[in-house]
C-alpha cells in the first residue's frame, strides 16, 4: 500500500511528519507544532496509528501516512512539510519545500548510516557529540544546528523542589523492527526495580506512576503496576506536570526525555538501553557527566555489541536479542535496585537545566518562515 491512499488531507500551512520511532520524532513535532500556531500559522501531524492516539489529546489536527512508501508532498495539501527524524520514505517534491528536523544527526557516518535526503535544510539538534565531518559535508550549506526542540512547558517552569512522584517513563517504544512481547518485558523489569527499591525506602506506592505506552495498556505488566498501588498515565502529550512533580525520575536514555527532565531540574536516572540509538546515548551521557545510571555493568554488557555501525536498525534488533537475555538475570536487577535505593535516599539539584539550549522549536520555525 501506498502513500497516495491517503490524499483526502485537511489543507494546513504547513505537514510535519513524525516517524514511527515512539515518542521522540513525535514530541518534536509537537513541539514545532505548537510554536507554529501561535505564530498564526496552520498545521497538521501525519504519523502512524499509534502517534494518532496522542495527537488525538492534543489541538493538533492529525492524519496517517505510511513510513517507507512512496510519498508526493504535493499530496499533502501544504505550503511546506517538515520531516521529524524520516530518511527513509521515498520522497516526491513536486516543488514543496522540504525541512529534515534530525536529533540523532551526530550519530551520522559513526553509528547509522549517512544519508542522501533532499531536503532544502537539515536541522540538526544539538548534542554532546558532532557529527563526522564526513557526515557533515554531505549536506554541506543546508546544515544548520539550533537548541533543543522542547514543550512550551519546558521553557520557563515553575521548579518544585519538594515532588514526591516516583516517575517511571520506558520511552515510546514503538518501533516497526521491535516486538510487543519485548516491549512489554523491558517494561516489566524497570517496574520490579522501581517497585522493590520503593518498598525498600518506605515510599508510598500511590506515589508510583507509569508513563505506559499506548500500545501497552492492554498488558499484564501494567496490572503488576496497579496490583502494586501505583497507577498508570498513557497518551501524555505534555509530560511537564508529571516530571516537575517528581522525586525521582527513571527513564529510558532518550535525548528528548532528557531534556525534558533536565529542564525541570531533575535528575534523570537512566534504565538501561531499549534500542541500539539507547547505546551511544548513554555513552555520550557518562562523558558528559548528564545523569546517573541504575545499572552502569548492563550498560557495559550492551556496549559491547557494536562500537560502531552504520545500520541502527540491525543494532537494534541485537539490542532485542541480548535483552531477552540480561532482563533475566537477578545479577542486574539486584544492582539497580541497590543504586536506585541510594538515590532514592539522595536529594540533589541540578544546576545546568538546558545543557543544549531551549529555543529550539522557535528556530525551526524561523527557518520555515523563511522558506514558506
Amino acid at each position: 500500500m501506498s502513500n497516495a491512499l491517503y490524499k483526502t488531507y485537511v489543507s494546513t500551512d504547513v505537514t510535519i511528519l513524525a516517524a514511527p520511532f515512539g515518542f521522540g520524532p513525535l514530541g518534536k513535532a509537537l513541539a514545532i507544532a505548537h510554536e507554529l500556531e501561535e505564530r498564526g500559522i496552520t498545521v497538521k501531524i501525519l504519523g502512524d496509528h499509534t502517534a494518532q492516539k496522542i495527537i488525538s489529546r492534543s489541538r493538533i489536527i492529525g492524519g496517517m501516512y505510511e513510513y517507507r512508501k512512496p510519498l508526493d508532498l504535493k499530496d499533502l495539501k501544504s505550503r511546506i512539510v517538515l520531516s521529524c527524524l524520516d530518511v527513509s520514505t521515498p520522497i516526491i517534491k513536486s516543488d514543496v519545500p522540504l525541512i529534515l528536523v534530525d536529533s540523532l544527526f551526530w550519530l551520522r557516518g559513526m553509528w547509522e548510516r549517512s544519508f542522501e535526503y533532499n531536503a532544502d535544510y537539515v536541522l540538526a539538534q544539538r548534542f554532546f557529540v558532532d557529527a563526522p565531518q564526513d557526515a557533515q559535508k554531505t549536506v554541506a550549506a543546508r546544515l544548520h544546528m539550533v537548541d533543543a526542540i522542547l514543550p512550551a512547558s519546558s521553557l520557563d517552569p515553575k521548579l518544585n523542589n519538594n515532588g514526591e512522584l516516583i516517575v517511571l517513563y520506558p520511552g515510546g517504544m514503538r518501533s516497526p523492527y521491535l516486538g510487543l512481547d519485548y516491549q512489554e518485558k523491558y517494561l516489566s523489569w524497570g517496574v520490579g526495580v522501581v517497585s522493590e527499591s520503593m518498598k525498600a525506602t518506605g515510599i508510598d506506592p500511590s506515589n508510583f506512576v507509569v508513563i505506559t505506552p499506548p500500545q501497552l495498556l492492554g498488558t499484564t505488566v501494567v496490572g503488576e503496576i496497579k496490583t502494586f498501588g501505583g497507577r498508570v498515565e498513557t497518551c501524555v502529550t505534555d509530560l511537564g506536570y508529571l516530571l516537575r512533580d517528581a522525586r525521582c525520575l527513571v527513564l529510558a536514555p532518550g535525548i528528548e526525555i532528557m531534556l525534558e527532565a533536565c529542564s525541570m531540574g531533575k535528575i534523570p536516572h537512566f534504565i538501561p538501553a531499549f534500542n541500539g540509538s539507547h547505546i551511544p546515548q548513554l555513552m555520550a551521557y557518562r562523558e558528559a557527566r548528564i545523569g546517573k545510571e541504575v545499572c552502569p555493568s548492563y550498560a557495559d554488557e550492551l556496549r559491547q555489541l557494536e562500537v560502531n555501525t552504520d545500520n541502527l536498525s540491525r543494532l537494534s534488533v541485537d539490542v532485542e536479542r541480548r535483552n531477552f537475555e540480561l532482563l533475566t538475570m537477578p545479577a542486574y536487577q539486584n544492582e539497580a535496585i541497590s543504586n536506585l535505593i541510594t538515590f532514592l535516599k539522595t536529594k540533589e539539584s541540578l544546576k545546568n537545566c538546558y545543557p543544549l539550549g531551549k529555543y529550539g522549536a522557535k528556530q525551526v520555525v524561523n527557518f520555515v518562515l523563511d522558506k514558506i
